[in-house]
């Protein structure tokens, strides 16, 4: 028999999670049609290491760092102005595509300031009036800079969930909990050599929030990461957590100047995380519908996690039972 004839066909999809349901809804065939090829001897079978979390085959789950040239590995580093607490409870909202990709690159997605929604990212305070031009000109070359220079991990940092952090997702939507310390500590904390290479390392601290008439005075100093952790007080309802990685030579400088607009060389890097290390819970939308469950249950333990970390969202309980699950004459002694 020619194998190339029973090759599976993967449609293309346009976002990850069109990809991720059509992988979940195609999971009883594929696993069917494995099978089958199994007992033909056209596969061979692998088996991975236990896990001793959940006790059987451990996946990505693992403390190994992705053998993946695309995922870099940097070392965390205690260097922020703005320091978050260890045992802060910080939470990432997102859509399940994008937790299927975290998951199967057990790293960290880091966007540039250019690619968030904020023009003003990496800004830095105004000047004041009757500045000279040369801050005027230094000011504007550091906006451009932080824009295509630094990157960023996004995290709300509350002690529960947030209906304005869900609102954004609708009822599709989860949430990866863990505290900053275990974030922190699953990136990366044994440089491999020191003194550490800037371009090396993950910074961490709370944005502050500033009001968008505060100046600066001339030529104060220039500090990437503090630019990246500062934002304009009418975000302040995100309680913002952020991890920060500087490269320098992802910027992309016209003469002697940075260029406002220029497309960094990359918009965006995956930074090694060990998830398992890191991940206490992924809490499902507030009344998500039952297939959300299933699929994020089925994609935890495809990658070696426990499906018991899925959580139904606190904001459910209290919600009155509906009124299908009373008899007649219950609801006839409540309305008497």
């Amino acid at each position: 028999m020619n194998r190339m004839t029973n090759k599976e066909s993967i449609p293309k999809f346009a976002t990850e999670a069109e990809e991720a349901q059509w992988w979940y809804e195609q999971r009883d065939r594929l696993t069917e049609k494995a099978e089958a090829a199994l007992a033909r001897r056209e596969l061979k079978q692998r088996r991975l290491p236990r896990n001793p979390i959940v006790g059987r085959p451990a996946g990505r789950a693992t403390k190994e760092t992705p053998n993946r040239s695309d995922i870099l590995s940097l070392s965390y580093v205690d260097a922020s102005m703005h320091p978050v607490p260890p045992e802060a409870q910080v939470w990432r909202y997102m859509d399940l595509g994008k937790l299927v990709s975290m998951l199967d690159h057990n790293a960290l997605y880091f966007p540039t300031l250019a690619a968030l929604k904020d023009e003003l990212e990496g800004a830095p305070p105004r000047r004041p009036l009757g500045a000279p031009a040369w801050d005027e000109k230094a000011a504007y070359d550091r906006w451009c800079y932080n824009r295509s220079a630094v990157f960023v991990n996004c995290w709300h940092c509350a002690e529960d969930e947030s209906a304005l952090m869900w609102a954004q997702y609708g009822n599709q939507g989860v949430a990866v909990r863990t505290t900053f310390r275990l974030l922190s500590g699953a990136v990366n904390r044994c440089p491999k050599t020191y003194p550490l290479s800037p371009d090396r390392i993950v910074v961490g601290g709370m944005v502050d929030y500033r009001d968008p008439d505060e100046t600066s005075p001339p030529g104060n100093v220039w500090n990437a990461v503090n630019d990246a952790l500062q934002k304009r007080r009418w975000y302040k309802d995100e309680h913002e957590v952020r991890l920060i990685y500087d490269l320098y030579s992802n910027s992309v400088p016209s003469g002697s100047s940075f260029q406002m607009g220029a497309t960094p060389k990359q918009m965006g890097v995956w930074v090694s995380c060990n998830l398992a290390e890191a991940i206490l819970a992924i809490v499902l939308a507030p009344f998500s519908p039952p297939f959300l469950e299933d699929a994020v249950k089925a994609v935890c333990g495809k990658f070696g996690f426990d499906p018991s970390i899925v959580k139904r969202s606190g904001i459910e309980e209290g919600a009155p039972t509906p009124p299908c699950l009373y008899s007649l004459a219950d609801i006839g002694r409540t309305s008497g």
